[in-house]
């Protein structure tokens, strides 16, 4: 019943006030009707003749050159040949079935802008529809067919959305709202200006139409310079005011527009990324949606021959310089924090050709076709608060990720100390990743302690949600200085959790946590649990392999992932105690033994995997050794037997031909 009430309740929403409220002499008078070019206009304006004002003015832009986007509209035929598109989903959004958030939905004769279909009112749904990604696929498909019926469904779908969402006198930052200033800067900075220039010369995009949606643009830059908001989203809030501007210069505000826009952009670029390159959300996807409105503006700029502060550029190749030192072997990015398994290709090659004296930028990019290897392995991030360890740039060498560092400033998760591990072209030690900005228990495991490898102490999880208010917390303001020390055959880092545990942010135990990266071979993981009193203590450590195989050697305390057709690794506990527990795509307590994938259905894919759970406790100090192993696909690594030396010192005997000695 009550998703029928919301259905109703957003269809009639749609009919409260239609319409586009700037005027003709409004949009008239918004012009600078002595820009170059505008004459013939301005003398049908100067007799209140807009009809004519408005034939004029369309027969201008497509005849003006001043104003560039990414592709010349004009260049057809060359054009199109640079164009990949997918038919079978233009066709879909032609008939007005669009896609949002992983779901299809059908709408027949006539869109609803404010509907939501998803079973769950996912949010996001009705927000991202409004971003317009169809109108870059029907524009696309428009060029490469030349059929009419991509241009017609543009056309009918642009004068739908603009006769029922009209600019509100808000911020539109609302549930339901196709004004959310976050949509309004992605529309203007991407789809909207590839759908005006797609089919510019289409006669189904006709004055009439076109004139609709000059004013709507103008509407978004008024809405956009009076409703930004802060953070990421504000980096797309001005790129897309920066766009109007710079592709409409006719308009009289557009200087204004353009100056508050590249301005607003550079303190971003100061606020947001820390002096070692990271993003203060520190989430690879986050520091990707900032640097590409960026990125845009200045490509913008350049190719309109507009001036940017001076500074604008100077920092974007540190900034850039993130893809390559977070990059995996297989060339994707972490999926911490709110993010996913980003492939890092499109970017590298975006900072190859803006820096192109940067081989290594090339290098990377191309997995090793081309360009020059980059001059270092591993590296020490010490705002971010990360370490990467890696053997080499080949897609078969060893790697790891380790986070130490702050909250983060925004799409958080509770993951300090969490780690990922890949070998011989596999992901080993995974993390759940991200999942949908819902409230279901599945978002909640994926921002949890849980969905992590770190530690959970007398039943109380990590928790610095708690103090997301509080700055310190959440971002450096210096550089960390805990202990890093890279070398031709090992690589160290540390990092401390003291925040407190649980709800009640318990500070009893402090957990301090080393990776030792013996490279080429193994790591060693150390975990020491400092408390400050003399009680005993419980303590409960989950790492996640990334398959739900998984083969047990409890003799010599040994946990194998067991995939058959990815490499493998063993975990080797170092100690006396053999409380463990393997869980595999659990529910009930709670949710645990999972990772998500990608979006479906308004979520993302959950698979189970393979989670081994140690059990610790104890008075005092106490201390765990853990060694990861990783082995080739193919290959059956049986661990034979473990000999302690000394109290720092252990022998693994491996295959009965081979062994490993391991230095605490």
């Amino acid at each position: 019943m009550r998703r029928e009430v919301l259905i109703i309740v957003g269809f009639l929403l749609c009919f409260i006030s239609w319409g586009q409220t700037t005027s003709d002499a409004q949009f008239f008078n918004a012009m600078n009707l002595d820009y170059y070019g505008l004459q013939e206009v301005k003398k049908h304006v100067l007799l209140n003749d807009f009809l004519s004002a408005k034939k004029e003015l369309v027969r201008y832009l497509k005849n003006r050159s001043g104003s560039s986007w990414f592709f010349d509209w004009k260049a057809l035929e060359s054009e199109k040949q640079k164009i990949e598109i997918g038919l079978i989903e233009a066709n879909r959004y032609a008939e007005n079935e669009l896609y949002s958030c992983g779901v299809w939905h059908k709408f027949g004769n006539s869109i609803n802008w404010r509907y939501n279909p998803t079973v769950n009112q996912y949010k996001e749904w009705t927000w991202q529809l409004n971003r317009h990604n169809a109108w870059t696929s029907l524009g696309k498909a428009y060029w490469k067919t030349g059929d009419e019926k991509y241009a017609k469904a543009f056309v009918y779908q642009l004068k739908s959305w603009v006769k029922q969402c009209d600019c509100p006198n808000d911020d539109g930052n609302y549930l339901g709202s196709p004004w959310r200033t976050l949509e309004a800067g992605i529309r203007m900075r991407l789809n909207w200006p590839n759908a005006f220039y797609f089919f510019l010369s289409s006669p189904s995009f006709d004055d009439e139409s076109i004139i609709l949606m000059l004013k709507s643009f103008y509407e978004h830059a008024i809405f956009l310079k009076d409703n930004s908001i802060s953070n990421y989203r504000l980096s797309h809030e001005m790129a897309g005011l920066y766009t109007v501007g710079a592709l409409f210069p006719e308009f009289r505000d557009a200087p204004e527009w353009r100056t508050l826009a590249a301005n607003k952009l550079f303190e971003e670029e100061v606020e947001q990324f820390y002096p070692d390159g990271s993003q203060k959300e520190l989430s690879p996807l986050y520091h990707y949606t900032n640097l590409t409105c960026i990125v845009d503006v200045y490509r913008l700029a350049q190719l309109n021959h507009y001036q940017l502060p001076l500074e604008y550029s100077a920092r974007l190749e540190s900034i850039y310089d993130y893809y390559e030192k977070l990059m995996m072997p297989d060339g994707k990015l972490p999926a911490v924090n709110d993010s996913r398994w980003q492939e890092s290709k499109y970017n590298l090659n975006r900072a190859a050709e803006i820096f192109n004296y940067r081989k290594d930028f090339l290098y990377t990019a191309t997995r090793g076709e081309r360009g020059r290897k980059p001059s270092y392995t591993s590296v020490w991030l010490p705002w971010a608060g990360c370490y990467v360890m890696r053997s080499g740039w080949n897609k078969d060498d060893l790697y790891a990720f380790f986070e130490v560092g702050p909250y983060g400033s925004g799409h958080q998760h509770e993951d300090k100390l969490s780690f990922i591990l890949a070998a011989y072209g596999s992901r080993l030690i995974t993390e759940c990743g991200n999942y949908a900005y819902d409230g279901s228990q599945w978002r909640q495991y994926a921002i949890s302690a849980r969905g992590h490898n770190v530690v959970r102490v007398d039943g109380m999880d990590q928790c610095r949600s708690k103090l997301r208010n509080n700055s310190e917390i959440c971002c450096s303001n210096k550089p960390l200085t805990n202990r890093w020390i890279s070398s031709r055959t090992y690589d160290y880092g540390e990092g401390f959790y003291t925040e407190g545990f649980g709800e009640s942010l318990d500070k009893t135990v402090t957990h301090h946590r080393s990776l030792k990266f013996i490279k080429n071979r193994y790591w060693l993981l150390t975990d020491e649990f400092i408390p400050s009193d003399r009680k005993e203590h419980y303590y409960d450590l989950w790492f996640h392999f990334n398959t739900d195989r998984y083969r047990i050697d409890s003799s010599n305390n040994v946990v194998y992932s067991d995939d058959l057709t990815e490499s493998n690794i063993a975990i080797v506990r170092l100690s006396e105690c053999h409380n463990l527990d393997i869980v595999v795509g659990a529910q009930y307590p709670e949710v645990q033994g999972w990772v998500s994938e990608e979006y479906a259905d308004c979520g993302f894919s959950c698979r189970p995997v393979a989670t081994p759970i140690y059990h610790s406790k104890g008075v005092g100090v106490v201390k765990e050794h853990f060694v990861f192993i990783p082995f080739p696909k193919g290959d059956k690594l049986i661990i034979n037997s473990i000999k302690r030396l000394s109290s720092k010192k252990y022998r693994i005997y491996i295959d009965g031909k081979k062994s490993i000695t391991v230095k605490l």
